[in-house]
């Protein structure tokens, strides 16, 4: 499966391309961990889709639950 921006009609950190991979895999968000390597504005979509997100960066994991 692949969700496309330019099909879906949002990017990240917009919660509607999130949402849009959640219904394509059937999968109840809270079963779904983000991983993220940016700064915290990205963990705003998939918090928002109400999945769970992890922000990694070289060297610390920061968990955000959803």
């Amino acid at each position: 499966m692949e969700v496309l921006s330019c099909k879906v009609g949002a990017i990240k950190p917009e919660p509607a391309i999130y949402v849009a991979m959640l219904d394509g895999l059937q999968v109840a968000p809270g079963k779904v961990l983000f991983v993220g390597d940016t700064p915290s504005a990205v963990m705003d979509g998939p918090l928002a889709a109400r999945m769970k997100a992890v922000h990694v960066d070289e060297l610390v994991a920061t968990m955000f639950p959803a």
